[in-house]
Order: C-alpha cells, then structure tokens, then sequence
C-alpha cells in the first residue's frame, strides 16, 4: 500500500488540513489559529475569545476531552488549563453556556460521555472538569469523533 504524501506548509502544518479548518472558521463566522503544540492550545483559545468572541451574542462551547490511560500525565493541566479558558471566557462575556464531554478508546467503558449539558454558570462545569479521570486505553487511535458527534448531537445548542 502507497501512502500519500502530505503537503505542510511554511510552519509543518498539513496545507490541506489547514485549508478544511480555515473553510470551516469562514463559513460558521469563526476564527481559525494554528498552535505549535498542546501547551499552546489553551493561549490560543484565550486570545481568540479575547479578539473573535462578541461581547454581545451568546456563547456556547463544548470542551470534547481526551480521557484516555496516555492523558494521565496531562490530565491535571489540561483541566487547569479548561478552567483558565472559562474564567477568560466569563470576563469576555456573561452569556455563554459550557459543557464538557470525554472520550476514550474502542472498547472501553465509555467511547464518549457528557459530563455536563451546556450550562450557564461556572460551578458545575468546574465540578465536571475535577471529575475527569484518565484511564482506558492502551491501543490507537482514541475515538475522538464518537466524543465529538457526542458534544455535537447531545448538547442543547443555540442557534
């Protein structure tokens, strides 16, 4: 079997990933940055809510969460990180709703689970965020898309 070669761009990023994303941002009214790394992530969401996020239209944001046996060693971070992006987001705008969902590997307990619905107010999203526990795993891929068509299908969106 032949594997494709993948294009990347000037930054090693995919060229044809970058474009999907980019499309994606343009045509739901987003933002797209790219991030050199996990522990750039969360800087990156923070100045997107900082300079993309209106101040005046609802927000809802759904944290789709890998909680498989390999995040042990970033999970705390992670859910560090989580807190600091609703905290940004509360000072950004007071109408916004979180939810969290987590998803780990084929066969384990859970493919994909919603922690907390789309909530208004801090406490529980911070409470489910505590409850997120790395375990499972052990094989490839994780099956990110079940938590993703979880987050998308089981939350109660805005339009």
């Amino acid at each position: 079997m032949k594997v494709p070669k993948i294009e990347v761009d000037a930054d090693g990023f995919a060229k044809s990933t970058v474009k999907a994303f980019a499309s994606l941002s343009a045509d739901t009214g987003g933002v797209a940055v790219k991030a050199k790394g996990s522990a750039n992530i969360p800087d990156k969401i923070i100045v997107v809510f900082n300079n993309g996020a209106p101040k005046e239209k609802p927000i809802d944001l759904v944290f789709v969460v890998d909680t498989t046996g390999s995040m042990q060693d970033d999970i705390d971070e992670a859910r560090r990180r989580m807190k600091d992006i609703v905290r940004a987001l509360d000072e950004r705008n007071p109408d916004h709703r979180v939810g969290v969902v987590a998803y780990r590997d084929k066969g384990d307990r859970y493919e994909a689970k919603t922690y907390t619905k789309l909530e208004e107010g801090e406490a529980k999203v911070l409470r489910s965020l505590d409850k997120l526990k790395a375990k499972g795993g052990g094989d490839f891929p994780e099956h990110v898309y079940a938590g993703i068509v979880e987050a998308l299908e089981d939350q109660p969106w805005r339009p």
